[in-house]
């Protein structure tokens, strides 16, 4: 079975020697981590440990997204969302207007990073 190191679900990787099949679940657990790099310009770190919050990469990043995060990481799969029809319901709720915030502010927060970067780097 082919994976991409960091992205993939512990039971991907065989991790613990668990034999678990992959699901939905598995899916869910890749796009947390492809949602904290995009979000902190951080590679999903492949040593083992627990991985630092996405919130200590990019502080301004809200509870609730890193929150999100941090449920679709879970090593367990029971401890993940279980559908994928809860994480959207999760990220429409949380970047509501709540707080004064506007809908999917952090959206907004990753392009102007980027577009902060890229001129740093030209």
């Amino acid at each position: 079975m082919a994976f991409s190191a960091g992205f993939a679900a512990p039971e991907q990787r065989g991790a613990g020697g668990k034999d678990i099949r992959a699901d939905e679940r598995s899916d869910l657990y890749a796009f947390g981590k492809t949602l904290s790099y995009m979000v902190t310009g951080v590679a999903p770190n492949i040593l083992p440990g627990a991985p630092l919050p996405a919130s200590c990469y990019n502080p301004l990043l809200s509870e609730e997204l890193v929150e999100i995060i941090r449920r679709c990481t879970e090593e367990e799969p029971e401890s993940r969302y279980q559908v994928a029809g809860e994480v959207m319901r999760d990220l429409s709720r949380k970047g509501s207007h709540r707080k004064g915030r506007r809908r999917w502010d952090f959206v907004r927060h990753v392009e102007k990073q980027i577009c902060l970067t890229d001129s740093f780097m030209a």
